[in-house]
């Protein structure tokens, strides 16, 4: 677990190069399997069967999304003073998601 998290960290610390930020809503989903969603991954590391993201079609790209790291963080009224964040893997994509918005792992 330890091994993941130091990947998982590094992925995003890489990514920030290029980081973009923008803020939109997000609403909770299920897929059976984070391996069904459109990256079609074979297998995931554990921790993404519960921290798993589809991004909407436009910022997905063809798949050039699949397996990046996205941190995220709650800035609704219901979550004032909360300052957490949360990492999650891009295993999906959301066609009825406005360009901004995300479909989260419900747990």
């Amino acid at each position: 677990m330890l091994y993941w998290r130091f990947i998982l960290a590094t992925a995003v610390a890489l990514a920030t190069a290029a980081a973009q930020e923008f803020t939109g809503d997000g609403t909770g989903y299920v897929l059976g399997t984070p391996s069904s969603g459109n990256c079609n991954f074979m297998n995931v590391p554990k921790a993404v069967s519960t921290n798993y993201v589809a991004l909407a079609t436009e910022r997905f790209a063809q798949t050039a999304a699949c397996g990046k790291c996205i941190q995220v963080r709650c800035t609704d009224d219901k979550c004032k003073g909360a300052t957490a964040t949360e990492v999650l893997y891009v295993v999906d994509q959301c066609p009825g998601c406005a360009k901004d918005d995300l479909d989260f792992s419900r747990e």
